[in-house]
């Protein structure tokens, strides 16, 4: 895991590693580069919280 998302904490949220194709014009040769993003799941409303009784 990359160490920026180690040192801070994020609730409610998942990393996840994506892929991320890399061409330059010079190169005919792709690379491949990763990086991280956040899923963010969706908070539930005052509404639904009180209705499951938390």
């Amino acid at each position: 895991m990359n160490k920026a998302f180690e040192k801070y904490d994020f609730p409610g949220s998942s990393p996840k590693k994506i892929v991320v194709p890399r061409v330059s014009q010079k190169d005919t040769q792709s690379q491949l580069a990763f990086q991280l993003k956040l899923d963010f799941m969706e908070q539930d409303s005052k509404d639904n919280m009180e209705a499951k009784g938390v």
